[in-house]
């Protein structure tokens, strides 16, 4: 859990951001939020392409981070988004097609790999990044078979 952290306060320092533990609690409030409300109006959980679609990225971007700089863009890399203006591509793909955004990734992640690795062990770190992105994949597969008897389009 902790890469994300680091992953995401880089991501806004790259940006030129800065924002304290109050802001980032409140940009994932606001995400909370939003999957709540749909839920509520549809009467169904949407599928995890939709919640990152609209609802975590609108939240994004309405605090000054992006996608490139979003921690979960390891976690959700290879997950195809439905609807907006990437609808059809993946997160990585969102990401490398546009060599600032490819760059500002690779970046963060060096940057938070380097750091922590100095503070409690590259192999930890490396572990704990990997089992994150392979979670990632497997854990939103799962996610979308578990919905898709209830889960909206």
């Amino acid at each position: 859990m902790i890469l994300f952290v680091f992953i995401t306060n880089k991501g806004l320092d790259f940006d030129g951001f800065k924002q304290d533990a109050v802001q980032l609690q409140n940009t994932s409030n606001l995400i909370v939020r939003n999957i709540l409300n749909d839920v509520i109006q549809s009467g169904g959980v949407n599928k995890i392409e939709s919640i990152l679609s609209k609802d975590i990225y609108a939240a994004l971007e309405r605090n000054n981070q992006t996608l490139d700089g979003w921690a979960g863009s390891i976690f959700y890399w290879n997950l195809r988004l439905d609807s907006g203006k990437y609808k059809g591509k993946t997160v990585g793909e969102v990401i490398s097609d546009n060599p600032k955004d490819f760059v500002k990734n690779n970046t963060i992640l060096k940057s938070t790999i380097d750091e922590l690795s100095q503070k409690y062990g590259r192999m930890k770190v490396l572990i704990e990044a990997g089992d994150t992105i392979f979670r990632g994949s497997f854990v939103s597969r799962q996610f979308d078979l578990l919905i898709s008897p209830i889960g909206r389009q």
